[in-house]
């Protein structure tokens, strides 16, 4: 008796340790802090670039280099480096409703330019 008493216990002790949540670590905002808005300007010029590479490596170009130009264009074009804009992503991602918002509003950006194109090639 005092064996199954011991072992329930046991048992026991295990199954609420590893149900107790994971202790995540906290990212602190960054020195270089990005707006939400600055963020998603981030985010849709690295759509546009991603479709850009896309378009070329299904033109047969090598993309290698470009990538890493377009990329480095883009950065300097919203005055960020690649790891400020890292850090940012790094702190937002502990956000997830924020990240959900921020992709949200990318998407609208990117249907909006997209609907302007076509209005263009009509014309």
């Amino acid at each position: 008796m005092r064996i199954k008493i011991g072992a329930l216990i046991i048992i026991s002790v295990l199954f609420l340790v590893s149900c107790k949540p994971k202790v995540e670590l906290k990212i602190d905002k960054p020195d270089l802090f990005l707006t939400e808005n600055q963020m998603v300007q981030l985010f849709v010029d690295a759509q546009l670039v991603e479709g850009a590479l896309a378009f070329k490596r299904n033109k047969g170009s090598n993309i290698t280099e470009l990538k890493h130009d377009y990329y480095q264009t883009m950065f300097i074009n919203h005055g960020v480096t690649e790891k400020v804009f890292e850090e940012n992503i790094a702190y937002y991602n502990q956000f997830p409703e924020v990240m959900e918002k921020l992709y949200d509003e990318v998407l609208a950006d990117l249907s909006k330019t997209k609907s302007l194109m076509e209005v263009k090639e009509e014309e």
